[in-house]
């Protein structure tokens, strides 16, 4: 049976991950809203578990330092009202009114100050440490839309097959790449701010807005 449903197979792949999560990075910490309790955001550096709607969260490693607010909508941006299942904190309640105006269902900002001057372009990118197993059906289907989204989008990067055939000693010397999707920073991010030493930063939790 060669039929794919990328639907089933994501929601699969999404329980697969949100047990392995609560496994290795296990909270006691109440969520924001009841909502969130299955949504699952992991330092991976550190292991510990990262609770949207709450504030801001530090990122620190070898290339940058800085600050990463996590905003999920809760359904009580769209119809809010006395019987929820609040009383929610300040916080959530800032998270909620803020998407009361939008459409989208999730928002991302990121503050950061980077420790060395690149080299070349910045990328956002998505990896998995293990290649994705797909069949030849699924392979054409998904290849066939990277290749959509590379012909719209300058930069765009991807690998499908992430370290298969590839030898031990290019492993060892890391000349390799996992399964991955990339894309330039100036083309994956809504708003992007230069800010000059000295000058105060854009404040985490309102719109970003470029000068």
């Amino acid at each position: 049976n060669n039929s794919f449903d990328p639907g089933q197979d994501l929601r699969r792949r999404s329980i697969e991950v949100a047990e392995e999560l609560s496994r290795i990075a296990p909270t006691t910490v109440k969520m924001p809203h009841p909502e969130l309790e299955d949504v699952h955001f992991v330092n991976c550096v550190t292991n510990e578990r990262i609770i949207p709607n709450s504030g801001p969260v530090v990122l620190d490693n070898d290339l940058f330092h800085g600050k990463l607010l996590m905003m999920v909508r809760t359904s009580d941006a769209d119809e809010p009202s006395p019987s929820a299942q609040g009383p929610f904190s300040s916080k959530q309640q800032t998270v909620s009114d803020y998407f009361r105006t939008k459409q989208r269902r999730f928002e991302f900002q990121f503050q950061l100050k980077l420790k060395k001057v690149p080299e070349g372009p910045l990328f956002l990118s998505c990896e998995v440490d293990e290649p994705i197993k797909m069949g030849m059906v699924q392979r054409a289907f998904i290849g066939a839309c990277l290749n959509f989204v590379k012909k719209m989008n300058k930069g765009f990067h991807c690998s499908l097959t992430g370290q298969d055939g590839v030898s031990q000693e290019d492993m060892k010397a890391g000349r390799y790449e996992k399964t991955h999707i990339a894309f330039t920073v100036d083309a994956s991010m809504d708003a992007l701010v230069a800010t000059e030493p000295g000058s105060p930063l854009p404040t985490l939790g309102e719109p970003i807005r470029e000068d």
